[in-house]
C-alpha cells in the first residue's frame, strides 16, 4: 500500500529544495505543474536544484499525442516553459529516445519471475501499456513493450548511456497545433545560449538490460 499524504506538493519541493541546494535532482515523469509553480514561489528553486530531468519533449521525431508535440508538455505547455525559461540544469530524456527503448519479451519474463512486489506490480500494469500504445500503432517486437518513464529514471542513474547536446530549447505555447512543441535550435539559428541537455540518442540494450536486472532486485 501507499501512505497518502495531506501535504501540498508546490510547498514540500519549495521546502525540500532550498533545505538542500545543490543536493537535489528532480525528475519530472508527469506535467511540469508542480515544478512551475514551485520556481514562481520561490525562483531560487531553479538555480538549488542539481537538474530537473523531464520526460517530455520531441525534438527529431513526431509526438504522441499531436504532430509534434509529447503528452507531458502538451498538457501544460506553460508550466513547461516557465521550468525551460528558469534557468534550471534542463535535461530533456522525450521520446527520441524513449521510442529507441524496447524491454523484450525475454527481459520482462525474467523479471516476472522474480516475484518481487514491484515485478508483480508491474506485470499487472504491463498490458495495459502494451494495449494502449498498440491502439497508437507503436511499434513493438512480440511481447515486448516500451516504458517511456524508464530513460528518465535511467539518465539519473546512469548519464553515459545517453547521446546529449546542450540546445536553446522554447516550449510553444498558445496555438492549438504546435502547444507543447520543443523548439529545438539545432544549428544556432536564434543566437540564444543553450537552455537545456537534449537527449537525442540512447544505449537502449544496455538500458533494457540494466533495468532488467535492477528491477528483478527489488
Amino acid at each position: 500500500s501507499v501512505e497518502v499524504r495531506d501535504e501540498n506538493a508546490v510547498i514540500k519541493i519549495v521546502q525540500s529544495v532550498m533545505g538542500a541546494p545543490g543536493e537535489i535532482t528532480f525528475v519530472a515523469l508527469g506535467r511540469l505543474t508542480n515544478l512551475a509553480l514551485a520556481i514562481s514561489v520561490e525562483p531560487r528553486v531553479a538555480s538549488s536544484l542539481v537538474e530537473a530531468v523531464v520526460m517530455g519533449g520531441a525534438v527529431t521525431v513526431p509526438g504522441n499525442v499531436s504532430m509534434v508535440s509529447s503528452a507531458n508538455l502538451w498538457g501544460d505547455p506553460e508550466a513547461a516553459d516557465v521550468v525551460y525559461r528558469s534557468g534550471a540544469s534542463v535535461v530533456q530524456v522525450g521520446l527520441d529516445v524513449c521510442n529507441k527503448v524496447e524491454i523484450s519479451a525475454e527481459q520482462l519474463s525474467r523479471v516476472w519471475a522474480a516475484r518481487t512486489p514491484v515485478s508483480e506490480l508491474m506485470e499487472k500494469a504491463t498490458p495495459f501499456i502494451q494495449k494502449a500504445y498498440a491502439e497508437r500503432g507503436r511499434e513493438m517486437g512480440p511481447g515486448a513493450v516500451k516504458y517511456n518513464d524508464v530513460p528518465a529514471m535511467s539518465y539519473v542513474i546512469d548519464p553515459t548511456l545517453f547521446e546529449t547536446r546542450h540546445l536553446y530549447v522554447r516550449i510553444a505555447t498558445g496555438n492549438e497545433l504546435t502547444q507543447g512543441q520543443t523548439l529545438a535550435d539545432l544549428d544556432g539559428q536564434t543566437g540564444e545560449q543553450p537552455n537545456t541537455l537534449v537527449a537525442l540518442d540512447v544505449d537502449g540494450a544496455r538500458l533494457s538490460e540494466m533495468w532488467a536486472e535492477r528491477v528483478s532486485a527489488l
